[in-house]
């Protein structure tokens, strides 16, 4: 059935969104800095946890009330999946900004305290620097305790309150609906961050063109095969068959 395929959609559409269109800015970044949370920030980003918390607690013995040390802190914390007592520090300094809520919601919802934590979010949905990421979240909360529907009305909400939609939520409701012709009308919505990346959003909705119909079928009713570029070795697609050019090539 070399004509034939199916994509493991929600896998392949959050690594490809999310290296081409803008995706909802950690809000993190309102925070004022300096160059000992940044040189922590730049640890984390490499997932050097350790040395980020190393940094961030150093920079607390002198500066215990800095916004920006703090979040590090949780963030290494976290980054350690020592979950705990990044809650207890998220909930101490609650009071410091909505983005200490999101990181109390977010360890909570680690320990399995979906409802305490889609409480914590519940806020921050009406905070325009926190309402795109804090409905993410709302929303994959609802869908792990089973309640999809709620999911898929809060989702809607959304994506009728925030315009542009930001791609997180869109790579979402795109996994929900997993319909190619409503993705494509979607991804029209979103800017990319750039015009350097205007190509590969281009070539993402030519996969949803190519597809067609309802991508969660296992033979899909649009044009097939459709041509997948492959750019980095992090996407993933899978199939239920590949056709390789050249002699002796075959379906896998």
């Amino acid at each position: 059935m070399a004509n034939t395929f199916k994509i493991l959609f929600c896998v392949f559409l959050a690594l490809a969104v999310a290296s081409t269109v803008s995706l909802c800015q950690a809000p993190g970044g309102t925070l004022s800095s300096n160059p000992a949370a940044e040189a922590a920030r730049q640890h984390i980003a490499k997932g050097e946890f350790a040395q980020a918390l190393q940094i961030a607690e150093e920079g607390l013995k002198t500066s215990p009330d800095d916004p920006s040390m703090l979040m590090c802190q949780i963030d290494a914390l976290m980054g350690l999946h020592r979950s705990f007592e990044a809650r207890q520090v998220a909930f101490a300094r609650a009071a410091l900004g909505p983005e200490f809520r999101f990181k109390a919601g977010l360890c909570t919802a680690r320990f399995g305290r979906l409802d305490e934590a889609l409480g914590l979010w519940q806020p921050l949905l009406s905070d325009k620097a926190w309402a795109a990421p804090a409905y993410r979240e709302s929303v994959l909360a609802l869908l792990a305790m089973g309640k999809e529907d709620k999911a898929k009305s809060l989702l809607a909400e959304a994506m009728g309150k925030l315009s542009p939609p930001p791609a997180s939520l869109v790579v979402l409701d795109i996994q929900l609906t997993g319909n190619a012709k409503q993705g494509k009308d979607l991804l029209d919505k979103v800017k990319p961050t750039d015009s350097s990346v205007t190509g590969e959003v281009a070539e993402l909705k030519a996969l949803f063109s190519a597809a067609g119909g309802d991508l969660n079928q296992v033979a899909l009713a649009g044009k097939t095969p459709a041509v997948i570029k492959i750019k980095e070795k992090t996407e993933r697609v899978e199939t239920t068959s590949l056709s390789w050019g050249g002699s002796g090539a075959g379906p896998v």
